[in-house]
């Protein structure tokens, strides 16, 4: 529904900026754009493997292995995990486009796991 209304907008003789302008003022709201790549909250959960939902939990969780990793648990389905590493450039990256109370929650469980894995 948003892009067929944002579709409406569009026209051959607006620039991008013009565009963006008459969308915000129509109620959308644009991600802005992080150097020249525009990444949003959700693309960055969707490019990780994690849905565009509240996160209920993120704890460190040790897997059959004896690995530990982070464990995103949600209202909806089965938790999800991802390593210490990935979730460490996930939070970077969630610090650099603003989310920094999602990104401190990620450090928090990366630095328990780290704790946990050396006893």
């Amino acid at each position: 529904m948003a892009s067929a209304r944002a579709w409406l907008f569009a026209d051959k003789g607006r620039t991008v900026f013009e565009t963006r302008i008459m969308l915000r003022r129509s109620g959308f709201s644009l991600p802005e754009p992080v150097g020249a790549v525009m990444l949003t909250l959700s693309a960055l959960l969707l490019e990780n493997g994690l849905p565009n939902l509240p996160v209920l939990l993120i704890e460190p969780h040790r897997n059959p292995g004896g690995v530990w990793r982070i464990k995103f648990s949600y209202e909806t389905g089965e938790p999800l995990s991802m390593s210490a590493d990935q979730a460490s450039t996930m939070a970077a990256v969630l610090h650099e486009i603003g989310e920094a109370e999602l990104a401190d929650e990620i450090d928090g469980a990366i630095k328990s796991a780290v704790r946990y894995a050396s006893m």
